[in-house]
């Protein structure tokens, strides 16, 4: 169970995040029993008797947990038939990678695009994937590897860190970026797959089970990040810190880009996706070089390395040689850091 904030993270046994809630529930309890009227009987009646009879009451209201609306959680189900695969381990419902997926992308797409992000799941099989399985073992394993980050180190910090690692155990020299995101993922054993989800705020979504995966579907929809060749890049970086770090620590089954992922995670592979394809060092060292330190600068690394001109600000801001430039110069990179605007990977 993971538990995310702004600036840190704490992940614990799913067993152990069900008693302290527990905890929280007998106190809501002891509060509300004096009180009890027609209203709230039933439901005190319900936390008391919960051990025997949770799935009674888990069941009926899935839709609930999938945060849909009974009518769209009962077509979904009918469609699929019976490939929730939702299991349970004493009182504790473990859910499979189809129903993660619903239940993440509701909100952010119709029922009928959730329809299809679940055929292409289901539709495919699993890969080998025993470079990437390495190479995720490798990372977990090294001095700088997720287990070893304290809970008050920042999310891009973690993010550089593991980007920096992996050029590492891949043999890159530590200034050199990712030329091809998606040549890696696929060479790596993982299918790419395109979707057009028009007026949808998800980005993409990842998969990866014993049954299906790994699996990234990209929303190529007008207007989306995917749909522009650097903001395609920047979701495959993103995604790669996912399926190489968080499979095994945080996600489990499905992770979801603009849908309900906590803030911490997601910083984390911003930051991973920014320093695997710009890292800050070779940033530092052109802007070393370059007599423009402003906007026709950034544009030239945009182009050079195709990331957005948010992301080759960030590289500078976070860099060492960000501390030599002069007010000016430090005051139009932080503006452009912090302006507070989306990345628009076209400008």
């Amino acid at each position: 169970m993971l538990f995310s904030s702004e600036k840190q993270q704490l992940l614990i046994p799913a067993e152990d995040g069900h008693h302290i809630l527990s905890q929280v529930g007998d106190i809501i309890y002891r509060w509300m029993r004096p009180f009890a009227d027609d209203g709230t009987q039933a439901l005190l009646d319900a936390w008391e008797n919960r051990e025997s009879c949770v799935r009674d009451i888990i069941i009926p209201r899935m839709h609930l947990l999938a945060r849909m609306s009974k009518d769209d959680f009962q077509m979904l189900s009918q469609r699929i038939g019976s490939q929730w695969n939702n299991s349970w381990s004493g009182s504790i419902m473990q859910e499979g990678e189809m129903f993660a997926a619903a239940r993440m992308s509701a909100g952010f797409v119709s029922s009928a695009q959730q329809m299809d992000i679940l055929n292409a799941i289901l539709l495919c099989p699993p890969s080998k994937t025993e470079k990437f399985d390495r190479v995720s073992e490798e990372l977990k394993a090294s001095t700088i590897g997720l287990s070893t980050f304290g809970r008050q180190k920042e999310a891009y910090e973690q993010g550089y860190a593991l980007a920096e690692n992996l050029r590492k155990i891949l043999s890159m020299p530590d200034d050199s970026p990712l030329e091809d995101p998606e040549n890696f993922l696929r060479d790596y054993g993982v299918r790419i797959q395109e979707m057009k989800w028009e007026n949808s705020a998800l980005d993409a979504l990842s998969c990866w089970s014993n049954a299906h995966g790994p699996l990234i579907l990209l929303n190529v929809g007008e207007g989306r990040r995917c749909s522009h060749e650097y903001g395609r890049r920047f979701t495959l970086g993103h995604e790669i810190c996912h399926l190489l770090t968080d499979r095994a620590h945080a996600l489990g089954l499905v992770e979801v880009l603009g849908g309900g992922m906590p803030n911490f995670v997601e910083r984390r592979a911003n930051a991973f996706a920014a320093e695997l394809l710009l890292p800050r060092q070779l940033a530092a060292s052109e802007l070393r070089q370059s007599n423009d330190k402003n906007g026709v600068f950034l544009l030239y690394l945009r182009d050079k390395y195709k990331v957005s001109r948010k992301t080759a600000a960030s590289q500078i801001f976070n860099s060492s040689y960000y501390s030599l430039l002069d007010n000016d110069e430090k005051d139009f990179f932080y503006k452009e850091v912090f302006s507070g605007q989306a990345e628009d990977f076209l400008s």
